[in-house]
């Protein structure tokens, strides 16, 4: 399937010169008007108050739903607020202090950080969903949000990167598609490793463990995810379109990491090995992305 970055080469391609000129100038207002937008997240959305108020409202959690269930998704909510405080207070504001100094690289380097936080939210939006009706309005505003952001970073990759894979970066992607790949089995062990910790803990609930074993499914589902980008990245031909293959793969990462902390912060189940293979797949990956955009 094409990404929007394949379509837009294609049809700028088939341009005459002239006519790319006014494209491009038009593609960098978009991206001003989308970066203003970002840069102004706490009025634009009301991120840090309206929706973190509607969340812990305890009439959110519905009363049909069991008490240990309703535990694990008062966790969820609390690693929403802590991505949500991210967004707007840190991300956000980086973005703008970018922006006024004309830094390219630290703009596209924010842009990204909000693409992750915001796929974490909505990874635990949907997590919650299969256990309550989430409001329609809320997933519009994170669809919108997130919709905006991928948006600003494929306009970003055309107008500011070189559109060759270097045999440097190649071979970077290469060894990165090599560690994530290679890096699935000691994964699996680990998760493997998590549920057992979790079945046998003492004070967990029947109902709680079934949810940390939907927890642990989305973080297998997650490093596919981040295997399968891996090795559309290594195939790219086009420095933006493995860009924007990595960047789905640390997106993915971002999700397990998240998805991670919900056993080790709330019920102390942690492995060790696993928290450094995160590690490093988060190192790494910035790494290759820092190659192509520096």
């Amino acid at each position: 399937m094409e990404s929007g970055k394949d379509k837009l080469q294609e049809h700028l391609e088939s341009m005459a010169e002239e006519e790319k000129l006014h494209i491009i100038e038009y593609i960098k207002y978009v991206v001003e008007q989308n970066i203003k937008a970002l840069i102004e997240l706490h009025n634009a959305y009301m991120l840090e108050w309206d929706v973190p108020e509607y969340l812990s409202d305890e009439s959110f959690i519905s009363i049909n739903i069991s008490k240990p269930i309703r535990g694990e998704l008062i966790d969820a909510i609390d690693v929403i607020q802590s991505y949500l405080h991210d967004v707007v207070e840190v991300h956000s504001k980086a973005l703008g202090k970018a922006y006024n100094a004309k830094n390219d690289k630290n703009v596209l380097d924010n842009v990204i950080a909000l693409y992750l936080d915001l796929h974490v939210i909505n990874v635990m939006l949907n997590l919650m969903n299969e256990y309550m009706q989430i409001p329609t309005f809320i997933f519009s505003i994170f669809k919108d949000l997130t919709d905006k952001v991928k948006n600003t970073i494929t306009l970003l990759t055309y107008i500011s990167i070189q559109d060759k894979v270097t045999n440097e970066v190649k071979n970077e992607i290469a060894k990165y598609y090599e560690l994530v790949s290679k890096g699935k089995e000691s994964f699996v062990k680990d998760l493997n490793e998590l549920d057992r910790m979790a079945k046998n803990k003492e004070d967990m609930t029947k109902e709680a463990y079934i949810v940390l074993l939907g927890v642990s499914n989305l973080m297998q589902k997650y490093y596919d995810d981040a295997i399968t980008f891996a090795k559309d990245a290594f195939n790219a031909d086009k420095a933006s379109v493995a860009l924007d293959r990595l960047v789905e793969a640390y997106a993915s990462f971002s999700a397990i990491n998240a998805l991670y902390f919900m056993f080790c912060e709330y019920w102390d189940i942690c492995v060790e090995h696993l928290e450094n293979s995160l590690h490093e797949a988060f190192t790494n990956t910035q790494q290759v992305i820092d190659k192509i955009i520096t």
